[in-house]
């Protein structure tokens, strides 16, 4: 139910963006302008589910290979990535989404995720990747697979970008970043 204290208008576009499914809306559309286009691929690795929402330069799919090999050897979990490059339009759905989940509280919805223009994902010539591991839950994630990221993903060039009480943002412990 919308907030009573909107107007039609209001509910209407409130309604309108709630009915949107941001997977229709350019998730994986690369700037005509940006140079690595032609070099940015869906991930190696995936199930055709998963390149769904991911698209990512060659470099961070490189990168991430070995990663998952070497995760899979030590923790017994195959990873693989679950959202990379987003539009602008697909962030901003996904934004407006949040910002109405969080009953339009602006400093709650930006604890969670960014705008456009201001988000890891945006970038891409090196998008954030959101990482996942079959067959386990996000509690799992954390217990298991985290700890080993934490520890060795910085040997194939991968960052957290949001720790553990950073202060700004929810901790992400699936959202790295290459940083090579």
């Amino acid at each position: 139910m919308l907030n009573s204290w909107l107007n039609d208008s209001q509910q209407k576009l409130i309604s309108y963006i709630m009915s949107l499914k941001p997977i229709n809306y350019s998730q994986k559309e690369i700037p005509e302008n940006d140079v690595l286009n032609s070099e940015c691929l869906e991930p190696s690795n995936a199930s055709e589910e998963q390149k769904i929402f991911a698209r990512i330069p060659k470099k961070v799919d490189s990168a991430f290979i070995e990663l998952q090999k070497a995760c899979y050897e030590n923790t017994g979990f195959k990873i693989f990535i679950v959202s990379g490059y987003r539009s602008k339009t697909y962030q901003a759905l996904l934004f407006l989404r949040e910002f109405y989940n969080n009953e339009f509280i602006l400093e709650n919805t930006l604890t969670k995720i960014l705008p456009p223009a201001y988000s890891e994902h945006g970038d891409a010539n090196n998008p954030a990747i959101d990482i996942s591991a079959e067959t386990i839950s996000s509690n799992e994630f954390s217990d298991y697979i985290y700890p080993w990221l934490a520890k060795n993903a910085e040997i194939y060039g991968f960052k957290e970008s949001y720790t553990k009480n950073n202060g700004v943002m929810i901790w992400e412990p699936w959202h790295w970043r290459l940083h090579i």
